[in-house]
């Protein structure tokens, strides 16, 4: 899906790169002419801009596909990533209208896919669907049925039943259990975007959007932070609790101008554990501030930074590490307890915590003679 946006009297053209499997950016020198262009000549490009249709089995009433292109416009209007709609787009004619299609006779009215709809689980089961793209059809078709709802397509006391395919989550312990100390030395000769996010990953257990999204209205220092819960909570346990952040949106996965809502149920406010690192933290967050002129403290888009990190950041350690290894040190090296620990993590359940407080992969060396004085 291609978009554009202007900032700054400049035009932007985003386009879907296949390979990468993420927007990339348009060359600026290649459509440095559409600055001055009305809207109408920008869309004209952008659309020429889109991708080939796949290769999918022919959808043979016409009325289906203008009610999934009328959705997945609906879906822009409101603000949704482009690539996230291109993708639902993508299940919808792909795989859902399709297997609908299928039955003998074709379900060309979407008023009959009721009693059809429980078996679309086995039947992309049976021709080799992987769980993933099942889920995704699932979750398409969920908001699909939900948008005719609303236009009077289907009747709105009926809903579907969809059986949900089952998603094994690989075990994916950590592979070093980082230290607070690593962190903050790390912090103290990395550039400042490197630091902030290193500090803030670690020190308020964040996740990678979260942090790409804060901005220094975000944060609360001294007793208004102390008498926060999350303050309390830190106290309570001996640890530092005079800084905390209110985390109220997340970073879009590919643009950098756009923020979304926080994750299911991780709306809050969380401390920081250690001293040092909200001193370390503040100095940055002004440095950062004077060097921006919008109020995100950190620059371009989740994608950059990621691969930014990945040449830059601390070795061997990935942007979603610095979370689990702060739950995983807060976990053995502290006395926050499993239900306190959940509520800093922003987690819905104990087992979610659990899972972050395996130990680190080590390999056991030959065995030898045991000696308890060697």
């Amino acid at each position: 899906m291609a978009f554009w946006t202007r900032r700054n009297g400049k035009v932007y053209v985003y386009q879907w790169d296949k390979a990468k499997r993420r927007q990339k950016t348009v060359p600026r020198k290649n459509i440095l002419q559409l600055d001055g262009q009305p809207d109408e000549v920008i869309d004209r490009y952008v659309a020429s801009l889109e991708p080939k249709p796949l290769h999918r089995q022919p959808i043979a009433d016409g009325h289906l596909t203008k009610l999934v292109e009328d959705f997945c416009q609906y879906q822009i209007d409101r603000g949704l990533n482009p690539h996230t709609v291109y993708m639902k787009r993508v299940s919808l004619l792909d795989h859902v209208v399709p297997f609908f299609l299928a039955h003998e006779p074709p379900l060309k009215d979407p008023n009959t896919w009721t009693f059809r709809a429980v078996r679309m689980l086995e039947h992309f089961q049976t021709v080799g669907l992987s769980s993933n793209l099942t889920f995704r059809a699932n979750t398409a078709l969920k908001g699909f049925w939900t948008w005719m709802q609303d236009e009077g397509v289907v009747d709105a006391a009926i809903n579907l039943r969809l059986r949900r395919p089952r998603i094994v989550k690989n075990a994916t312990p950590l592979q070093y259990a980082l230290t607070p100390d690593e962190v903050l030395t790390f912090a103290r000769s990395a550039s400042p975007d490197m630091a902030f996010i290193a500090l803030t990953g670690y020190f308020f257990s964040l996740r990678t959007q979260e942090t790409l999204a804060l901005t220094k209205n975000d944060f609360r220092a001294g007793t208004k932070a102390s008498e926060l819960e999350c303050g309390k909570v830190m106290h309570k346990a001996g640890l530092f609790n005079r800084f905390a952040v209110n985390v109220d949106k997340q970073n879009a996965k590919s643009t950098g101008d756009k923020k979304a809502k926080p994750k299911a149920n991780s709306k809050g406010w969380v401390a920081c554990f250690n001293a040092e690192a909200a001193r370390m933290i503040v100095t940055l967050i002004n440095e950062l501030a004077l060097e921006r002129k919008d109020d995100t403290l950190v620059k371009f888009t989740v994608d950059y930074n990621l691969h930014r990190w990945q040449a830059k950041g601390i070795r061997n350690i990935t942007m979603k590490d610095l979370r689990r290894a702060s739950i995983y040190w807060l976990g053995h090296h502290t006395g926050l307890g499993i239900i306190e620990l959940k509520s800093h993590a922003r987690h819905q359940r104990t087992d979610t915590t659990a899972l972050y407080l395996r130990r680190p992969e080590e390999t056991l060396a030959q065995m030898d003679d045991l000696d308890l004085d060697a």
